[in-house]
C-alpha cells in the first residue's frame, strides 16, 4: 500500500509553506519596534503592488510564470494554480491584509492581527495535519488544530502589552472561529481584518 506516502509528503509541503509564512511575521514586528504607519504602508502598498504584478504574469505564457511554477508550484494549493479562477496566492492576501490593518486600525490592534494569522495559522496547519483526528461539526477543520491556533495565539499576546487581556482573548478567539469557517475569501485576509474588527470593537465594551 502507499497510501502513507501522500500523507507524508503532504506533511513535508505544509512544512515548507508553514516556514515561508512565518517569515512574515517580520511585517508585526518591523511595524512595532520600528516604524510608522506612514513607512509601513509605503513598502507594504510597494510590494503588494509588486505581488499583484507577479500574479498577473505567473498566468501568462512566459518566462514568469514558468519560473514560479517550477520554484514555488509543488508548495501552493490547487486553487491557486488552478488557470480559470486565476486565484491570488496567500502571499499576496497577507500583503493586502497587513495593509488594511495598519490603514484602518490602531498599532497594537494591527500588529495582533497580523500575528494571530502568521502564528495561529502556522499551528492550527501543523498539528491538524499531524494529529488531528477529530473533524469540527464535518468541517475539513480538526478540533486538535482550532486548539492549536488558540492556545498559540494567547501564547503570542503575551508579548503584545499595549492591549488588555479582554481584547486579546477576543482576537484570538475570533481568529479561531474565522479560521474554521468556510468562507469563500482567503483566510490571510479575513483572519486579520476580522480579529482586528473584533478587537476594535471590544475597546468600546471595557
Amino acid at each position: 500500500m502507499k497510501t502513507p506516502a501522500p500523507e507524508k509528503n503532504s506533511i513535508q509541503i505544509e512544512y515548507w509553506r508553514k516556514g515561508i509564512h512565518l517569515t512574515s511575521l517580520s511585517i508585526p514586528i518591523i511595524y512595532s519596534f520600528w516604524l510608522d504607519q506612514t513607512q509601513s504602508l509605503i513598502i507594504l502598498i510597494s510590494l503588494l503592488i509588486f505581488a499583484l504584478v507577479i500574479e498577473f504574469l505567473r498566468f501568462r505564457p512566459g518566462v514568469t510564470g514558468r519560473f514560479f511554477s517550477d520554484t514555488f508550484g509543488f508548495m501552493m494549493r490547487e486553487h491557486e494554480l488552478d488557470e480559470k479562477s486565476k486565484s491570488y496566492s496567500g502571499a499576496t492576501y497577507v500583503l493586502l491584509a497587513s495593509v488594511l490593518v495598519i490603514w484602518i486600525f490602531s498599532k497594537p490592534i494591527a500588529v495582533y492581527a497580523v500575528t494571530l494569522l502568521i502564528i495561529g495559522d502556522t499551528f492550527a496547519a501543523l498539528v491538524g495535519k499531524r494529529f488531528g483526528r477529530n473533524p469540527v461539526f464535518g468541517l475539513k477543520k480538526t478540533w486538535e488544530g482550532s486548539l492549536a491556533f488558540f492556545i498559540s495565539s494567547l501564547a503570542a499576546a503575551w508579548f503584545i502589552d499595549s492591549l488588555t487581556w479582554e481584547i486579546k482573548i477576543a482576537g484570538a478567539l475570533a481568529a479561531t472561529v474565522i479560521e474554521l469557517a468556510p468562507l469563500k475569501l482567503d483566510d490571510n485576509l479575513t483572519i486579520p481584518v476580522g480579529s482586528a474588527v473584533m478587537m476594535w470593537l471590544v475597546t468600546f465594551l471595557i
